[in-house]
């Protein structure tokens, strides 16, 4: 049994109906828009885990400059608002409200600049350039990696100071 044998694609034509092919998942029409199913019996599932960058220098500058409580206390209001954003953005995302997702991107670079999450302000910076150039793809893609270096941000951002809340 061949890779793509088991595969039902069912597409629609522009206004055309419907049109079904089985047994192999190229292209199948010029101009086919793919809106159905895709009958499988495996799926793949994939994993992300994508390591994070930080400025340990800007972490430094922080306990520096604030000592190390009053860092502490700005890291933590700092990953408090990237999670309330974080959190408004997929609302926008969901509504489709670009502009507004826009300002948010813009902020989430600036604070995860500001504690040195460079991964994540560069992300955030690729979703705007997306946002930009009007492509919903990108968004999309840039959006799902932006939650996955979020996440991935917060936990490390602890255990590189050993900071605990």
């Amino acid at each position: 049994m061949s890779e793509t044998q088991g595969i039902r694609v069912i597409c629609r034509r522009r206004g055309k109906g419907f049109l079904h092919f089985s047994g192999s998942c190229s292209a199948p029409t010029v101009g086919a828009q793919l809106c159905g199913v895709w009958d499988m019996k495996t799926v793949a599932t994939l994993r992300y885990d994508e390591a994070v960058r930080f400025d340990a220098e800007r972490l430094e500058a922080l306990c520096r400059d604030f000592g190390e409580d009053a860092a502490e206390k700005v890291i933590a209001r700092a990953l408090e608002q990237i999670a309330i954003k974080m959190a408004a953005l997929e609302v926008l995302f969901a509504e489709q409200s670009y502009a507004g997702m826009d300002q948010i991107c813009a902020s989430l670079t600036r604070i995860a600049g500001q504690i040195g999450m460079t991964t994540m302000a560069r992300v955030a910076r690729d979703v705007r350039a997306c946002i930009k150039k009007g492509d919903v793809v990108g968004v999309a893609a840039t959006m799902g990696r932006l939650h996955r270096i979020g996440d991935n941000s917060v936990h490390a951002i602890w255990s590189v100071e050993d900071i605990s809340v």
